[in-house]
């Protein structure tokens, strides 16, 4: 109704809640199939069930959470860590990155769900520095998810390399923190 007083067409305004309606009824699939895989339901059903719906909205498919609440399965994990790296995915597919190239840091992040919410503030600051190599930058960000490592230099190592160059050694004899020989 607040589109109608707006002055927008009935029309845009039914089609825009038509898929809002959509996105919650495949949400709460989702959930639910989620729960017949045996993962144990989310603690805010609600949170989860509308973070979802966000996700769907940026452009997640029903596949790649599918594939996640399998991910979650597989590591004794709760629906929740599913929505939250689906909540990652959507964050990136939202600006561009589709979801089947994003996939392995997708199941990475499922094992770390509290990671997922720095993703697409990491990818903003990446791409504002220049970065362009978006296979790079989620490749790296997986590495760092799985390894417990930190986004805050990505945004300055704008082809996703910091520390991967040949021969240049990583851990604390001289590679950690190091940003390759990028700009």
């Amino acid at each position: 109704l607040e589109g109608i007083a707006k002055g927008v067409p009935p029309d845009r305004v039914s089609a825009v809640a038509g898929a809002l309606v959509g996105r919650l009824g495949e949400a709460g699939a989702l959930l639910e199939a989620s729960r017949s895989l045996g993962l144990p339901p989310p603690a805010d059903r609600d949170g989860a069930f509308l973070d979802l719906a966000h996700a769907l909205g940026n452009g997640l498919d029903r596949a790649a959470f599918e594939s996640l609440a399998g991910e979650a399965k597989r590591a004794g994990g709760k629906a929740e860590d599913a929505v939250a790296a689906a909540s990652a995915l959507g964050a990136l597919a939202r600006r561009g990155v589709p979801a089947g190239e994003a996939a392995a840091l997708g199941r990475a992040l499922v094992s770390a769900p509290r990671r997922a919410r720095e993703v697409g503030p990491a990818f903003d600051a990446w791409r504002a520095h220049g970065g362009t190599d978006v296979a790079g930058f989620l490749s790296e960000t997986e590495r760092r998810v799985r390894g417990g490592g930190s986004f805050s230099d990505l945004d300055r190592d704008p082809r996703g390399q910091a520390g991967r160059e040949a021969g240049e050694p990583r851990g604390p004899q001289g590679g950690e923190g190091r940003r390759g020989r990028h700009p």
